[in-house]
């Protein structure tokens, strides 16, 4: 019996060493990660119309999924460690907290990876398409807020178009003209606002997916 005792304490002092090996390797993966993702996002910003639920669950929801089963075998003494519990609600509470780290770290990781990989593929496929241009009517602006770097990224228009199909659109630096618009817009009530036309210069990619290449706002 005591031989027994003495070795479940050691595997669980053996465990408890992995866990503290593991965390640091994971704070700076997800360091790493996160640096990673802000990148990405700050630096190749694209903007697109007609994403439907096929590109989402290929390009976003499958990485996640994939990311979870990958980082689950590979620092699964988390698991074991933190779910060594007898209560039931620390149990819950274990596997809630360790799925949104999951979450986090994959959306991070592979959700970027695969944000780059779909960017890449749907500048492939237009680059040889002609540019078309659909019109909106504005529905309103939305300031946004942050540095001066950011604001743009923050702010953005709400448009429908004549099927009564709304969307957003923020805007990002196209061609350095964003700070006049969004000092334009800032200036006009909901009457003039709606006066206006958001026009969306796009190219056509694959599953009929289209990419904002460069817009303007017209009267």
């Amino acid at each position: 019996m005591n031989r027994r005792v003495a070795k479940l304490k050691e595997n669980k002092r053996q465990l408890k060493n992995e866990i503290k090996r593991n965390d640091k390797k994971l704070y700076k993966l997800f360091v790493g990660f996160l640096i990673f993702g802000i990148l990405n996002w700050l630096f190749w910003y694209n903007q697109y119309l007609n994403k439907g639920i096929l590109c989402d669950a290929i390009f976003v929801y499958l990485p996640i999924l994939l990311g979870m089963i990958f980082f689950y075998f590979k620092f699964n003494s988390f698991v074991k460690y933190y779910s060594d519990t007898t209560s039931v609600l620390d149990k819950i509470g274990c596997f809630l907290l360790l799925s949104l780290m999951g979450v986090m770290i994959s959306f991070l990781s592979f959700g970027t990876v695969s944000d780059i990989i779909y960017k890449s593929l749907m500048d492939y496929s237009i680059k040889d398409k002609p540019t078309e241009i659909q019109s909106y009517t504005i529905k309103r602006f939305i300031y946004g807020s942050g540095g001066r770097n950011s604001i743009n990224r923050f702010s953005r228009i709400e448009y429908y178009d004549s099927g009564e199909h709304e969307g957003n659109f923020s805007l990002s630096k196209f061609d350095g003209d964003d700070s006049d618009v969004i000092r334009e817009l800032r200036n006009l009530d909901n009457n003039q606002m709606k006066k206006k036309k958001l026009v969306l210069y796009t190219k056509e990619g694959f599953w009929g997916i289209k990419k904002i290449i460069n817009y303007k706002i017209n009267l």
